[in-house]
C-alpha cells in the first residue's frame, strides 16, 4: 500500500486538514448559541425619520449594460439638482 507517515508528516496531511480534532457539531452549536446571544442583544432599528426613502423618478437605465441605478442620496439632499427629483 505504501509507507506509513511520520508523525511530522501526519500532521500536515490532507486527511489531518480535512478532518481536524474536534467535534464539528460542538464547534457550530457553540458559534450559533454565540450568534444568537449577539442577535438578542441588538438595539431596534430606529424608525425613518422624514423625508425618508428611495428617490425612485431618480432612477436611470443603462442599456448598455442592462442594469438600472437610483440615487443613494437622501430625499433632502443639498446637491445642486435638489428637489429636481423629489417625490411629491
Amino acid at each position: 500500500m505504501g509507507e506509513i507517515p511520520r508523525p511530522r508528516e501526519r500532521a500536515l496531511s490532507p486527511t489531518t486538514l480535512l478532518h481536524p480534532s474536534g467535534s464539528f457539531w460542538k464547534a457550530f452549536t457553540s458559534a450559533a448559541a454565540k450568534l444568537k446571544r449577539t442577535i438578542e442583544h441588538l438595539k431596534k432599528a430606529q424608525d425613518c425619520i422624514p423625508p425618508c426613502g428611495v428617490q425612485e423618478a431618480a432612477r436611470r437605465f443603462h442599456c448598455w449594460g442592462c442594469f438600472s441605478t437610483i440615487c443613494d442620496l437622501p430625499l433632502d439632499c443639498p446637491g445642486p439638482d435638489s428637489g429636481r427629483f423629489l417625490l411629491p
